[in-house]
């Protein structure tokens, strides 16, 4: 069974797809699709690192996921582009806070939040409170936690 958090880009990606294939962007517009899909692929892949606590392995490939996003809007294809965003963002968090490494998860939170709310979708908004939690927690923050 594929996991919920990967589902609704899987169906982003097929309907682009198609999509693609009935415009005349040829080209441009597939390289494009192609890094959605690697930015995508990336996060994937730092998953199971984040599970086996290898979390400095598992931030490069985050950050070249977010390299990748930033060229995309950059080139003005915004795709998903708040979605993976705050995935990104929600997982360089938690490895910052992983890490010990205090203003770096603060200000990964704080872009978390930002395209969690920009996306507008409730799994990304609930990614990200679970994972500030855990962080205020640690930092004794118990009535941010609240």
């Amino acid at each position: 069974m594929m996991p919920q958090s990967i589902k609704q880009p899987i169906r982003e990606l097929r309907l682009r797809e198609s999509k693609l294939r009935e415009s005349k962007q040829g080209k441009a517009a597939r390289g494009t699709f192609l890094l959605f899909v690697l930015a995508i692929l990336l996060v994937i892949s730092a998953q199971p690192l984040l599970k086996q606590k290898k979390f400095k392995e598992a931030q490069k490939w985050i950050l070249r996921s977010v390299k990748i996003i930033d060229f995309r809007v950059k080139n003005n294809d915004s795709l998903y582009t708040d979605y993976s965003y705050a995935t990104s963002y929600t997982n360089l968090a938690t490895i910052a806070t992983e890490l010990n490494q205090y203003e770096e998860a603060k200000k990964y939170f704080d872009l978390a939040f930002k395209y969690s709310k920009k996306s507008e979708t409730a799994e990304k908004l609930r990614d990200y409170y679970q994972q500030k939690i855990i962080f205020n927690k640690k930092y004794n923050k118990l009535s941010e936690a609240i």
